[in-house]
């Protein structure tokens, strides 16, 4: 559980950088890093980075009570496979022509060695503490 413990503490802290960055900053998260077009209101990406500093919080949560409540992980595995999955998408397929793909792939890498890294620390935690399921007489 240790293993696991950490690995949400982390990825929380990262995460929390990020999306405090995209709060403050969303122009450049998005039109320098990510090679996209200027959007007219930056009011959704800040709004996302808000919803990713929540995020960040339920991880700490979650960390804080790993003991019991371990297999909530599966939630943040299942969101970072999802971001890497649209960013590597974007990358091969939804950029505007002239543009790099060099970012969404970098975003993509990242997201997937996150939701790597939860499978792998909730696999070694689900070896330690298997669901507490009695068998049926």
């Amino acid at each position: 559980m240790s293993l696991l413990k950490r690995v949400l503490y982390w990825e929380a802290a990262v995460l929390a950088v990020l999306a405090a960055v995209l709060v403050i900053a969303p122009g450049v998260v998005f039109v320098d890093l990510l090679d996209q077009p200027p959007a007219p209101d930056a009011g959704w990406m800040r709004v996302a980075g808000v919803q990713s500093i929540g995020l960040a919080m339920l991880m700490v949560l979650v960390g804080q009570n790993v003991e019991d409540r371990w297999w909530w992980s599966w939630a943040f595995a299942v969101v970072f496979a999802g971001i890497a999955t649209v960013s590597v998408l974007t990358a091969t397929l939804g950029l505007p022509d002239g543009a790099s793909g060099s970012s969404w792939w970098i975003l993509g890498v990242a997201f997937a060695g996150m939701a790597a890294g939860l499978l792998w620390a909730l696999g070694r935690a689900g070896i330690e503490r298997p669901a507490d399921i009695e068998p049926e007489s």
